[in-house]
């Protein structure tokens, strides 16, 4: 019994003293779990109050790209502004001293071309609206000796307002009075205020300088039926297209109408020799013309017949260009027809 009792002590006394070493003992971090407080309201707010921080700095930065683009897009507008405002004045300058240039050139072109040019130039403003020919071609006229009832005797071609163009012998061997212009359903009759004939012309076999102005004593106004010609400005002949009242006209050898009874043994610089191609007759002052259909007027005025001839017999033509200076100087002087009319 007694040895029971002492062992019971001793179990007791060995829980004491556990009990009192479980007591005093350290903690340690492996003896303790690890645990981590969060305070979860609090983050959050600091989270929402970032957020708000970079929403107004985004904001605040948008706000400066929208005023930085439309002072960009002001700038660029002004700039384009001036930039046309520039332009359209540097244009205008330019046009300006364009125009002026253009005005000088067509100044000097002006002194520079033919009075007859200028007068063609004339001729086709005043014919706007004739835009159709009657009659082929228009421009024939005849000159009617005041004694003489063949009204086919001598011919002439109406160049201007208050002129007819035609042969010197025509005007020298009558006494003209007046200038018979015949229409489809009417004829004009005009006086006449003076006659114009070459200074240099020579009754020969053939005639040289055989050409000549009529000088009317008023105008006679363009239609359909009268417009005048151009002057056939170029020394060069045209290839082909030239015509008369009778038909179609071909130049042929001068030869053909040199006159063997004659000492002539060749034509005049100024003259040419040609004949129709239709069996018809041409007669003095006759108009020799150049067809262009494309413009109005569509004749140029190339030459003039000397003498009559019937059959399809070659006839001498006296060329225009060679008298345009003595025909230049009575119907288109400086500051005059050209100009007044």
């Amino acid at each position: 019994m007694a040895n029971k009792m002492v062992f019971f002590g001793l179990i007791v006394a060995l829980l004491q003293a556990a009990s009192t070493e479980g007591t005093n003992h350290e903690p340690s971090l492996d003896d303790v779990p690890l645990s981590i407080y969060v305070d979860a309201g609090k983050e959050i707010d600091h989270f929402i109050s970032l957020a708000k921080s970079i929403d107004e700095k985004q904001r605040i930065l948008e706000e400066a790209l929208a005023r930085l683009s439309a002072e960009v897009k002001e700038t660029e507008q002004r700039w384009n502004e001036r930039l046309l405002a520039e332009v359209k004045a540097t244009e205008e300058r330019w046009t300006e001293r364009v125009s002026i240039l253009e005005r000088k050139l067509e100044d000097l072109s002006n002194k520079q071309r033919r009075p007859a040019e200028r007068a063609c130039e004339k001729i086709t403003n005043e014919s706007i609206g004739v835009t159709s020919i009657s009659r082929t071609p228009s421009n024939v006229t005849w000159t009617i000796p005041s004694y003489f009832t063949d009204k086919k005797l001598c011919r002439g071609t109406y160049i201007d307002r208050g002129f007819v163009l035609t042969t010197a012998n025509c005007m020298l061997s009558y006494k003209f009075s007046e200038v018979g212009f015949f229409f489809s359903d009417s004829t004009v009759f005009k006086e006449i205020k003076a006659t114009h004939i070459h200074p240099e012309y020579l009754i020969k076999n053939p005639l040289f300088n055989n050409i000549g102005l009529v000088e009317l004593d008023s105008d006679v106004k363009y239609t359909s039926e009268l417009l005048p010609p151009c002057m056939y400005t170029s020394e060069f002949y045209p290839k082909s297209g030239l015509m008369t009242k009778g038909g179609k006209v071909q130049i042929v050898a001068d030869s053909e109408c040199l006159d063997t009874n004659t000492n002539s043994s060749n034509l005049h610089h100024s003259q040419i020799c040609a004949k129709y191609l239709e069996n018809t007759c041409t007669y003095p002052g006759e108009p020799i013309l150049m067809v262009d259909e494309e413009t109005i007027p569509k004749y140029r005025l190339f030459g003039i017949v000397g003498t009559k001839s019937c059959n399809s017999k070659p006839y001498v033509i006296t060329r225009v260009f060679n008298y345009l200076d003595f025909i230049e100087r009575i119907v288109w002087p400086k500051n005059g027809n050209l100009i007044s009319n």
